[in-house]
């Protein structure tokens, strides 16, 4: 297998540990955490005495010295060893990027016992991974046996891949509670092994089931809102379980910090979040694998999330002077705060991710529409010029054309159209249109369903089309292979 033809893709497995092997891994897990800690502190105090930057090849090269001391060490595999020494690399040069760029740094800390929860195999030798043999009529079967060192782990979960060759393997400690006969929680110790496996794109290939062109916005009063007029429900997960996340957040601080009743609750607090974060990644996953086997085309628009969930800036009092008072006024920071845990806590991101490599492997031809050139919100998708609107402003009347729907709805329509002919808006403003690949009755077709709602539509959508001017010019990219199709 040739470098240049290897896609990579993790599968997951989980583990509940018998006591013994949650001694094992937890010792394991604490000599990586002493190591990175000990790595950290040799970097400060080098730079603090004698302005000396220690690499991390200076520190790999101490590792057989610290072995002679430190017998113990031997047991975890050089190259663990040195990946996790390349973990504290990896935050010094972040933060010195950061440093750079002019952003928030964060300079590296040392991390507690709860703030180190996993450690790394580069490469497959240290462990194997064998999954189940298959049954009769079970293309795969769910589970195998996961050995590292010694150990001999029963793992629960599957890969879709019938072949495939083990690249690196990450153990993750999951602490999980347990409400046992007497109404007080437990901790079941749980593991989870994320293994990353080098596959041939052959390998990688599903099967397309039906051949749809749409376009969608992502939003938060509906997940996901299709230039057909489609929607997807937001589950809302998170704030569905904010009372009794807050409830456990009230217990807690009521609670003596380091008590027995404090550590439960956190552990409960934790595990609950896990469980948002699981159904949140297995919702998302689900979507994005329907849309990914049952379009040909996809578009949408490229979202910045840091951007859009920065918080507001402070609005100094002035007095008649202009002088600062030291007070501040309203800046909607606390409504601001709703809308991005909103954001936040939906996946955009995630989603976007998640749909980029799913449609590399089933062939579907993938659109992301530049935001700032293109302006989907802002623009119409009927004739194509720019109608400014306020957040609040759900719906998109455009006041040159007649053209009304939904604003998520608009957008969704001027990705797909920019997916479709990349001149489109272009070809409005010199009112001409030179389209061979048939995609021309398409966008007519639905602008006018769009529009359907409304009297006379059928002809304001397709005179408009042809006779007002526009000032969009196609952008983005289209990746993947499909056929063009004439409709």
């Amino acid at each position: 297998m040739s470098v240049s033809t290897v896609l990579r893709r993790k599968i997951t497995l989980r583990n509940y540990a018998s006591v013994e092997q949650d001694k094992v891994l937890s010792s394991h897990l604490e000599l990586h955490r002493l190591l990175s800690n000990a790595a950290l502190h040799e970097r400060i105090d080098a730079w603090a005495k004698k302005k000396i930057s220690i690499t991390y090849n200076q520190q790999q090269n101490m590792l057989p010295a610290l072995k002679k001391d430190m017998p113990e060490l031997a047991e975890l595999g050089s190259q663990a060893l040195q990946e996790t020494l390349r973990r504290v690399d990896r935050s010094f040069q972040n933060f010195f990027r950061r440093c750079k760029a002019g952003q928030t740094p964060g300079f590296p800390r040392f991390k507690s016992f709860n703030r180190f929860d996993s450690f790394c195999y580069p490469s497959p030798a240290g462990w194997t991974y064998i999954p189940y043999p298959a049954k009769e009529g079970i293309k795969n079967a769910r589970g195998g046996i996961l050995r590292v060192g010694d150990l001999r782990l029963k793992v629960r979960g599957m890969s879709r891949f019938e072949s495939f060759e083990p690249n690196d393997l990450t153990l993750k400690r999951i602490s999980k509670a347990v409400i046992g006969k007497n109404g007080k929680v437990k901790t079941k110790a749980v593991w989870e092994a994320s293994i990353t496996l080098k596959l041939a794109p052959q390998d990688c290939v599903r099967d397309r089931t039906s051949n749809n062109i749409r376009g969608f916005d992502q939003g938060l009063t509906d997940r996901l809102v299709f230039d057909d007029g489609q929607t997807v429900e937001n589950t809302r997960l998170l704030r569905n379980r904010l009372e009794e996340l807050a409830g456990f957040q009230q217990k807690k601080a009521r609670c003596k910090k380091g008590s027995r009743r404090f550590k439960e609750l956190a552990k409960s607090l934790k595990d609950l979040h896990c469980k948002i974060k699981n159904q949140r990644k297995d919702e998302l996953h689900k979507l994005s694998t329907h849309l990914a086997v049952t379009c040909e085309i996809l578009a949408t628009e490229e979202l910045t999330i840091a951007n859009m969930t920065k918080a507001p800036k402070a609005k100094p009092e002035l007095d008649a002077k202009g002088v600062p008072t030291g007070h501040y006024l309203p800046n909607g920071a606390a409504a601001k705060a709703g809308l991005n845990r909103e954001m936040l806590s939906s996946g955009m991101g995630m989603f976007l991710q998640m749909l980029s490599y799913k449609v590399e492997e089933t062939g579907t031809k993938w659109h992301i529409a530049e935001t700032r050139k293109l302006k989907p919100t802002q623009r119409c998708a009927c004739c194509g010029l720019t109608v400014k609107k306020q957040l609040d402003e759900r719906m998109h009347v455009c006041l040159h054309c007649g053209f009304c729907t939904s604003r998520d709805r608009n957008a969704a329509l001027v990705c797909l159209i920019d997916a479709l002919m990349p001149t489109f808006y272009m070809n409005v403003q010199k009112k001409k249109f030179v389209c061979d690949n048939g995609y021309l009755d398409f966008i007519k077709n639905r602008i006018a369903y769009a529009n359907e709602s409304f009297e006379d539509s059928d002809l304001r959508s397709e005179g408009s089309i042809c006779a007002h001017n526009a000032s969009a010019h196609g952008t983005g990219v289209v990746t993947g292979a499909a056929q063009e199709t004439s409709t």
